[in-house]
């Protein structure tokens, strides 16, 4: 190594064994941004594997529906009523349905919002 370089990581080591805390937050911080990503990303891919066997649900669904009219099955006014419902409602945009427990910070947040605790 250079002279440089030596004085650099002199500097840093003495940082370091001076105070632990510093030390702490230099190791931790990386580590815990990149948790922070992980759990974040996680959550976009299974909100997306959601998303995906729901839209395959109603394909398949569409798909039986139009076969059975098709050939010439009748439905009541209230069944098609209850397929045509079940095939465009909305679904429910909550940062649950992705089976991830809310940490503390959302558990407090949505109790100040007045919301129940899932």
């Amino acid at each position: 190594m250079d002279q440089q370089t030596e004085a650099h990581l002199r500097v840093w080591m003495d940082l370091l064994s001076k105070a632990p805390i510093v030390a702490t937050v230099v190791l931790s911080a990386p580590l815990l941004l990149f948790a922070w990503i992980l759990r974040h990303f996680s959550r976009l891919f299974v909100r997306n594997l959601y998303l995906a066997a729901d839209a395959g649900n109603r394909a398949a669904m569409a798909d039986v529906y139009t076969r059975m009219i098709a050939h010439g099955a009748a439905f009541t006014h209230e069944q098609q009523t209850i397929i045509v419902q079940s095939l465009f409602s909305a679904r429910l945009d909550d940062r649950h349905a992705d089976g991830v427990p809310s940490s503390p910070v959302e558990q407090v947040i949505d109790l100040a919002k007045g919301k129940t605790a899932m």
